[in-house]
């Protein structure tokens, strides 16, 4: 029994190590890496700094009081129905607005 346990928290670390690993091997340099939220626009409130952007998890409302935009000039000339991608970083939140697709 202490065996299967003590066998069992040795896979767990290496699956941990092993993901830490991958992450870090493939993360942007001198920038903090996460996940992105791909999504569209549904409104952006600047008086509350609160955007609400609908992805395949749902709408989620973000706090943009301290953004890094790219694409855009300012945080304003986001509008709803704009294609975003967001993440959280150590520094604020980082938006990109896209490119709409040709169809």
């Amino acid at each position: 029994m202490r065996r299967s346990k003590v066998f069992a928290f040795a896979c767990l670390l290496a699956v941990v190590w092993i993901w830490t690993l991958v992450d870090t091997c493939f993360a942007e340099k001198g920038k903090t890496y996460g996940r992105y939220l791909f999504g569209s626009v549904i409104s952006v409130n600047h008086e509350a700094k609160l955007m609400t952007v609908k992805s395949w998890r749902g709408q989620v409302t973000l706090d943009i009081s301290n953004p890094t935009t790219y694409g855009v000039k300012d945080i304003k000339e986001i509008k709803p129905g704009d294609r975003v991608k967001v993440r959280y970083t150590n520094f604020g939140i980082e938006i990109v607005k896209l490119k709409d697709k040709k169809r």
